[in-house]
């Protein structure tokens, strides 16, 4: 079976266009589309030609009026050190695992590491 092209999106957001945070709330929210941590910003699989120009229209659309630009690289070969990770990660299932967990000493708070 061969892999379906992905494409990957990269984000620059302008200091003066809205708030970066703004930015991503509106992008989270689009289907079809997943944010990463790493070297690009989110990414999406497609299968045609159609569904490619839709997943990016909606990014395009998304950005329109945010003075945001986007770089955009697809490739069909996925390397397996380049498999995405979910942003935001999710959260550890016990709190000690999670690297903001705050173990409390005394009357001092002290970070886990």
């Amino acid at each position: 079976m061969t892999p379906l092209p992905r494409s990957f999106v990269d984000i620059t957001f302008a200091s003066s266009g809205s708030n970066a945070l703004l930015v991503v709330r509106r992008l989270q929210n689009l289907s079809h589309i997943t944010f990463i941590s790493g070297e690009h910003d989110l990414y999406f699989d497609w299968r045609t030609q159609d569904e490619f120009e839709s997943r990016i229209r909606v990014v395009h659309e998304a950005l329109v009026g945010t003075g945001a630009t986007y770089r955009v690289h697809t490739q069909v070969e996925h390397s397996p050190w380049t498999n995405p990770s979910p942003w935001p990660p999710p959260e550890a299932e016990r709190p000690e695992e999670n690297p903001a967990f705050v173990k409390r000493k005394g009357p001092a708070v002290e970070r886990i590491h």
